[in-house]
């Protein structure tokens, strides 16, 4: 059974409505924001956030409760000093430790399966003895 957290309720709302939905006339309204506030996901400025990518999944990240807006993707996308915001070198870090904890889950499964594959029970090697000579007896009448 699936529940939702008040903060999926928060973010669904959030890309249906905007997230100045509960701001008044008077305050300043979040899309003034600027994509070097300290509340803007800054992997998805750089094209995707993997706390969303990867949710749901083995991969360890945690909840992204920062903003995910394309506007402010696009801000940063036309930004013309970069260098200054080391937004798309901690991005790459953070895809290279993703790739790392894959490539060792991959290679774990590929062991556990390999070694399972090894090993075969005697009724089931007695089964594949009879069938591979039932495939060697077959081959020489043909």
């Amino acid at each position: 059974r699936w529940c939702w957290s008040m903060n999926d309720f928060k973010t669904v709302l959030d890309e249906l409505m905007g997230v100045d939905r509960d701001t008044l006339p008077t305050e300043k309204p979040r899309s003034r924001q600027h994509f070097s506030d300290p509340d803007v996901c800054k992997p998805f400025l750089c094209g995707f956030c993997p706390n969303i990518i990867f949710a749901n999944t083995k991969v360890k990240t945690n909840d992204c409760f920062k903003i995910h807006e394309e506007w402010l993707q696009r801000e940063w996308q036309n930004y013309e000093h970069k260098e200054r915001y080391p937004y798309e070198q901690d991005f790459f870090y953070d895809l290279e430790r993703i790739l790392g904890q894959l490539d060792t889950k991959m290679k774990t499964g590929n062991d556990r399966v390999n070694q399972k594959s090894n090993t075969l029970s005697e009724v089931d090697q007695q089964r594949l003895d009879t069938i591979e000579e039932q495939i060697i007896s077959i081959t020489t009448e043909i």
